[in-house]
């Protein structure tokens, strides 16, 4: 074997050793998936806005990892919530119940407030903006255009030496929606 062949051979043999041991193509995948999603958002908002919904209902089920949890029938009108029904439960829950007086203002999932669809769509914007990779999950509705499934937390590359990593930290389900 030529000098020149066996320099080319380790060359290769570090390559690809260290694509198996730290994945850096993870990285690059990671990026691409984050784009669909920005094109997949432009779309549906534009969707969304278009169709002009202003008072509408809808089921949402999610949790902030040991900060709080949702689970309630979602009432809006003029893009405001007028009513909390949580799901367990036939009482409504009084505006002074709708924001965990803790987390409320910092943790989007702990306040009600914060649940109409434009909300929703500042929120992704938001995070889409400072922090893309850390969108994990993602689904929009076909018909109506509004984020019916969010997943965020902490991406990490994967590899034998570093594995990927997918930690969820928000995540809701927007389900049973009905424009009124």
């Amino acid at each position: 074997m030529s000098h020149k062949a066996k320099k080319l051979f380790i060359i290769c043999i570090l390559v690809i050793s260290t694509h198996f041991s730290y994945d850096p193509a993870s990285f690059l995948i990671r990026a691409f998936e984050t784009n669909t999603i920005k094109a997949q958002f432009s779309q549906a908002q534009k969707n969304w806005k278009t169709l002009a919904i202003q008072n509408y209902s809808f089921e949402i089920q999610g949790n902030s990892e040991s900060i709080c949890a949702v689970n309630a029938i979602i009432e809006v009108k003029n893009n405001v919530v007028i009513k909390v029904q949580p799901s367990d439960s036939n009482l409504t829950l009084p505006s002074s119940k709708w924001a965990d007086p803790d987390w409320g203002d910092e943790v989007f999932l702990c306040n009600y407030n914060h649940f109409t669809i434009p909300r929703m769509f500042a929120m992704l914007e938001t995070i889409l903006q400072d922090s893309p990779l850390s969108v994990l999950n993602i689904k929009f509705d076909s018909q109506y255009g509004f984020i019916s499934k969010f997943e965020d937390g902490l991406f990490a590359n994967n590899g034998w030496l570093s594995f990927r990593n997918m930690k969820i930290y928000n995540k809701f389900h927007v389900t049973n929606f009905q424009p009124q």
